[in-house]
């Protein structure tokens, strides 16, 4: 993961934050954690939050399990990505297509691409978690959104549109974009 970072920071738009998220059946849960424990984590435990009990049972657990930059992360190892509604439905979705998504959350102005990593060695190929990267939202759409704009340019506005969705569109985003 460090050394994809790396590479990752000498693009453009680099991602702020890229993380492995494993995906834990619950059969496995017990000797995923005592394997993580056994292998530099002896605190390791899948839960719901900082400071929370272990998390609850559940069919399928996704839990960040390292992230760069190094330390951004802290006691969020261990976390339940899949205790988040709306994570839980982005990484089902990742792993049901077998490709990766851009999932954009608006509030947090933020815009994660969620990549399955899947074992193809078998008959069937078996998804063994994901690598997501987090990209700043603003920094990710104004500077090709502008490239090319004069600064006497007037205000653009620019929507981005889902249109994957059967039938109708779904807004991600609308926002009024103001060269520099």
């Amino acid at each position: 993961l460090a050394h994809v970072w790396d590479g990752a920071q000498a693009s453009t738009l680099s991602a702020r934050a890229l993380y492995w998220v494993p995906r834990v059946p619950h059969r496995q849960r017990e000797a995923f954690e005592k394997n993580t424990r056994a292998n530099g984590a002896p605190d390791f435990r899948i839960h719901d939050g900082p400071g929370s009990a272990a998390a609850p049972a559940r069919p399928l657990y996704f839990p960040l399990l390292m992230g760069e930059p190094a330390g951004r992360q802290g006691d969020q190892i261990g976390y339940d990505l899949g205790n988040n509604v709306w994570l839980l439905q982005e990484f089902l979705r990742a792993d049901e297509t077998g490709g990766a998504i851009l999932s954009i959350d608006r509030r947090a102005k933020t815009a994660s691409l969620i990549a399955p990593v899947q074992d193809r060695s078998g008959p069937r190929s078996e998804t063994l978690g994901f690598v997501m990267a987090e990209y700043d939202l603003d920094a990710l759409l104004m500077p090709p959104a502008l490239r090319g704009f004069s600064s006497q340019a007037a205000e653009v506005k620019m929507i981005l549109v889902d249109e994957t969705v059967a039938h109708e569109h779904n807004l991600l985003l609308s926002v009024n974009l103001a060269p520099a």
